[in-house]
């Protein structure tokens, strides 16, 4: 369960307005540049693409981000020891440590033992089913639904004698949600299934196995599992019950109790970083003041990369309201790992190993889509010709996504940003309407339309708008 306020899971950078006089130029990135024109023609071939700044603006920072990456590779500057690759991925470090924080005051405030789990499972409220399903058609005709009825019916003979009903279920069953997992339906209140499934289920004891139960969605063979086979997903339920509680007490709690306040001028200055992000990276402006401390501007650009493709453009568009309330959900953020570093939450070794593995995949994957072969870091190169060689690159990468040959991908949280912090880079946004033009004309010239596509950003302002810090969202279980 994630603790911490994220907005989106890709993370592209957004634009830094760094130079406005070329309208030639769209983007630069260490010696780089993204001509409109390129852009344009790329902008103009993808198929199915809504052509307007907003496009022109994500793409832009995606050859950006593509290009420092390549450079960094071709250069061998690219992170590679723990602190450095520590600092890319601080994101999932931050989550792991808050998790480790939030269990940490669930058992302390409300201790699980196996009893907890035992009273569930002989209360009347909730249950947990393995199933079998054959699935039918409605439209199937009489003949298959008689075959299928005995192939159901030679699975539950198969069961009732003795047969193990997860490798059953692995083998037989037609849901797909389930049937990895032994069959195994999530902890359910009763009413979350189909009116025959929920009724079937609720009558069975301990260990018992329905007869054939016929729903809409096909056959059904439900077992009702042993105690002491689901006393670990009911401690891991009653687990995940008592932090939505914790959450809704506590983070109202946390900011009151460390005065957590968001200065009037946080708006502005949000602003101002969201335009020039090189220039005021460390800025130690105040956004917001807590008893011990202050949440800067430094630190909210820090958590810009980690928010999505599309939240510098809508930050950017978004009212002082919108802005105060994402600074006071990024503060309790601040207080929330504050309070996990206090304690000593600390990412494990096992874990550093996953986060570690996480970052040389991403980076691989990187590689082989951008085709970054010992070509581009070829020792007996000058550093003036690698370069030349991730131009060749990276123009080839966007030629194949603009013939459809290649998709995006995004990089590392946080790569995107150390990347930036090194190298001079801007994005022009005169730079980038004209790309928008450019791309327009193309397409009238061969007389195409435009569509929506999914390069296009989301309209509306940032996602702040719902639950705060560790919201999660409840559903019911249907087989």
């Amino acid at each position: 369960m994630r603790k911490l306020l994220w907005l989106a899971v890709l993370a592209v950078a957004g634009c830094s307005d760094m130079f406005s006089t070329r309208a030639d130029i769209v983007a630069t990135a260490a010696d780089h540049e993204l001509r409109a024109e390129q852009l344009g023609d790329w902008l103009s071939r993808i198929k199915g693409l809504n052509i307007n700044a907003d496009a022109a603006e994500f793409l832009a920072n995606v050859w950006l981000d593509y290009t420092l990456i390549a450079e960094a590779v071709a250069q061998g500057t690219l992170p590679e020891d723990s602190a450095s690759v520590a600092a890319v991925m601080w994101p999932d470090i931050a989550e792991i440590k808050a998790d480790r924080w939030y269990d940490h005051l669930v058992t302390s405030r409300n201790p699980l033992t196996e009893a907890s789990a035992d009273s569930v499972y002989h209360s009347d409220s909730i249950r947990i089913f393995q199933h079998v399903l054959f699935s039918v058609a409605p439209s199937a005709s009489e003949a298959v639904r008689q075959a299928t009825r005995a192939d159901a019916r030679g699975v539950l003979n198969q069961a009732r004698r003795g047969g193990n009903f997860a490798a059953l279920a692995a083998e037989y069953s037609g849901d797909p949600g389930s049937r990895n997992e032994g069959g195994y339906l999530p902890p359910s209140p009763r009413g979350s299934f189909v009116a025959q499934f929920d009724s079937a289920g609720w009558l069975l004891g301990e260990g018992e196995i329905s007869d054939l139960v016929f729903t809409t969605f096909g056959i059904h063979i439900i077992k009702r599992p042993s105690r002491d086979d689901v006393r670990g997903p009911l401690l891991d339920w009653l687990r995940e019950i008592a932090e939505q509680r914790l959450d809704s007490l506590y983070l109202i709690q946390l900011g009151e109790q460390k005065n957590l306040r968001v200065s009037s001028s946080a708006p502005a200055l949000i602003r101002q970083a969201m335009d020039d992000e090189r220039g005021m990276w460390n800025s130690r402006k105040s956004l917001a003041t807590y008893d011990g401390g202050k949440f800067t501007v430094a630190d909210f650009l820090r958590w810009v990369p980690a928010l999505g493709p599309t939240a510098s453009r809508q930050i950017r568009s978004a009212a002082d309201d919108q802005l105060s309330e994402l600074t006071l959900r990024l503060g309790r953020n601040r207080l929330i790992l504050n309070q996990a570093d206090s304690a000593g939450m600390t990412v494990n070794e096992l874990q550093w190993l996953g986060i570690q593995q996480g970052y040389d995949a991403s980076i691989d994957t990187l590689r082989l889509m951008l085709r970054l072969g010992d070509d581009v870091s070829d020792a007996t190169l000058t550093a003036a010709q690698r370069s030349e060689v991730v131009e060749l690159k990276i123009d080839g990468y966007f030629d194949r996504v603009a013939a459809g040959q290649a998709s995006l991908m995004p990089p590392p949280a946080a790569l995107p940003q150390v990347l930036r912090s090194r190298e001079s880079y801007g994005v022009s946004m005169d730079g980038v309407r004209r790309a928008a033009e450019v791309a327009n004309e193309r397409v009238e010239q061969r007389g195409g339309g435009k569509t929506p596509s999914p390069l296009e950003p989301a309209p509306g302002g940032p996602p702040i708008g719902g639950g705060g810090v560790g919201d999660s969202a409840g559903g019911s279980s249907t087989p």
